[in-house]
């Protein structure tokens, strides 16, 4: 498990008993980090700077910023798909920049695309379905790889959806399908879900109620789980300090907390999967 903290990346062994830390790279101390793999490099980036892990899984690995200077600034959301990693482009409004093949170090500048189906904000990239998936602050695009070598995705126009993404870490993949927390075209906001490619929502009027009354909104993450059987999708609200949980095989909403009373948050962060057990990191 590749796991970032404070300034420090830190992989850890599959039986939790080694770790090897690298430290004096990252640029910054808090916030999310977006993270993937192409099976030989691992990249990820923090809203400040990219970086790359070489020598994969290896004891020559080593941690450097992303030097090439056709980099975009400031990358939120980072996802690998046909050997290349894909990031949001802030600077640029709807763009999204492609590394080279297999080589997360390699920048093209002319590698990049805009999402425009709409005129929004791209908020972040996620990979679903084998497809990519453009968050914009108004709509979703699909685009699709097509094997061309100059640049390999095309985007599937049938498949734009009219909904915005709300906030960039409420991303969570759940029983094959990917939860985020959604914005309308009134402004209003809600937990929705892709379906193959359709859009569905997930919350109902009690829950929507409780999060648009939260001054803000565009803070929130998600993780997701799997308890005794039934998909467990968790959203916090770090500024209302605030956590909500549906349990998709029910669709029962419940808030949850692990302080002392029901109306602070929950302390995990994040989770992932480490031999076949879960693990949620402690924001604190």
């Amino acid at each position: 498990a590749y796991i970032v903290a404070g300034d420090t990346l830190y992989r850890v062994s599959a039986d939790l008993q080694t770790q090897t830390t690298f430290t004096g790279v990252i640029l910054s101390t808090s916030g999310n980090v977006s993270m993937a793999d192409n099976g030989t490099q691992l990249a990820f980036v923090d809203g400040t700077a990219g970086y790359l892990l070489t020598g994969f899984d290896t004891s020559s690995s080593t941690l450097a910023v992303i030097s090439d200077g056709d980099f975009p600034d400031g990358a939120r959301t980072i996802t690998c798909l046909v050997g290349r990693f894909v990031v949001d482009n802030p600077p640029y409004p709807g763009r999204f920049n492609i590394s080279d093949s297999y080589d997360g170090t390699a920048w093209n500048g002319t590698n990049f695309a805009t999402a425009e189906q709409s005129s929004d904000t791209l908020v972040g990239v996620d990979a679903y379905r084998g497809h990519l998936v453009l968050f914009g602050t108004k709509t979703i695009e699909a685009w699709q790889p097509i094997g061309a070598l100059d640049f390999p995705f095309a985007p599937v126009t049938s498949a734009t959806q009219n909904w915005g993404l709300a906030a960039c870490f409420s991303r969570a993949k759940l029983d094959n399908m990917l939860y985020f927390l959604g914005q309308n075209a009134q402004g209003q906001v809600q937990v929705m879900r892709i379906n193959g490619w359709a859009v569905e929502r997930v919350s109902d009027s009690d829950v929507e109620n409780a999060i648009n009354a939260y001054a803000t909104k565009s803070d929130a993450v998600a993780l997701s789980y799997l308890l005794d059987g039934h998909p467990m999708y968790q959203i916090t609200f770090p500024s209302a300090n605030k956590t909500w949980r549906f349990d998709a095989s029910t669709q029962i909403w419940s808030e949850d907390s692990t302080g002392p009373t029901a109306t602070e948050r929950h302390i995990a962060q994040h989770s992932l999967v480490i031999n076949g057990k879960t693990y949620l990191t402690d924001y604190r």
